[in-house]
This record gives structure tokens, C-alpha cells and sequence, in this order.
């Protein structure tokens, strides 16, 4: 009963509540730096790397 509940109540609230895409400004992990030698780790902060 709390499944059908609960379901009930997201289906309700997917008519009232828009759909927004995610889009995130966060770089990718990996992916270069600004400055030289600087890499984005995994929480989107410049660290350094002897590969960029």
C-alpha cells in the first residue's frame, strides 16, 4: 500500500513540476585546466599533473 502510495504521489507531482534537464557546469574529470600542468579532479577543482 505505501508503494502505490508513494507512485501515486510522483505521478502527481510529474503533472505539476516541470521536467528540467540536468545540466551541470562542473568540467569532467580529467579534462585540462585553465593553467598548465593543472588538471579538474573528480570535484571539478584545478590540481596538479605533469600530463596536461
Amino acid at each position: 500500500m505505501k508503494r502505490v502510495l508513494r507512485r501515486a504521489g510522483e505521478r502527481l507531482a510529474a503533472l505539476v513540476v516541470p521536467k528540467v534537464e540536468a545540466g551541470a557546469c562542473v568540467p569532467e574529470a580529467g579534462d585540462c585546466c585553465t593553467r598548465r600542468n593543472y588538471r579538474h579532479n573528480c570535484y571539478g577543482v584545478c590540481t596538479y599533473s605533469l600530463t596536461c
